[in-house]
């Protein structure tokens, strides 16, 4: 099935081989806005992992895959990462989540398992408005793209200014 968006993206995908194992696969999703692109082969079939994010541009072919795919949402963890710096800046975003209720509509979900911070250099602003979106019920826990702001979070988590500490880290 195709899907028609503007796209620059990776979905990091799980897939269960016929014995059992887990494998993980990376795959590049990449065309002009308004061109038609098909998802990789069988993508709606086995995988339960999507990571995607506001700035890959490609949550509503995520979405529109997750629902083509017929299979119910609980078969699917979804990763995605709020507005960075630059693009709070370019939306005139006022923290991280600050078009986190349209990131939502774009992957045609209520939730994700997990909010990835996704920038350089720790800010509590923007981490406060993730947690806003675990109390909330938007996403189930939160995690960081680097040990350094992992080790920040922790922090700020440790010294009580945080409620909530990362969960994940994917050091990249």
């Amino acid at each position: 099935s195709g899907f028609s968006d503007c796209h620059n993206g990776r979905l990091l995908i799980t897939e269960r081989s016929e014995d059992g194992d887990e494998v993980v696969k990376m795959s590049n999703i990449t065309g002009e806005c308004g061109q038609q692109f098909e998802l990789p082969h069988g993508w709606t079939h086995n995988h339960t992992l999507v990571d995607t994010a506001a700035l890959y541009g490609s949550e509503k072919a995520v979405g529109a895959a997750i629902k083509a795919s017929g299979r119910p949402r609980a078969d699917f963890f979804i990763i995605t990462k709020p507005l960075t710096k630059a693009l709070q800046r370019m939306l005139n975003g006022s923290n991280a989540c600050a078009r986190f209720d349209d990131q939502l509509h774009d992957l045609q979900t209520d939730h994700v398992e997990v909010l990835m911070y996704h920038h350089d250099g720790f800010d509590v602003a923007d981490w406060k408005s993730m947690e806003a979106q675990v109390a909330a019920g938007h996403a189930r826990a939160l995690g960081v793209s680097s040990v350094v702001d992992a080790e920040a979070a922790a922090e700020c988590y440790q010294n009580g200014d945080c409620n909530f500490p990362p969960v994940l880290v994917e050091d990249r």
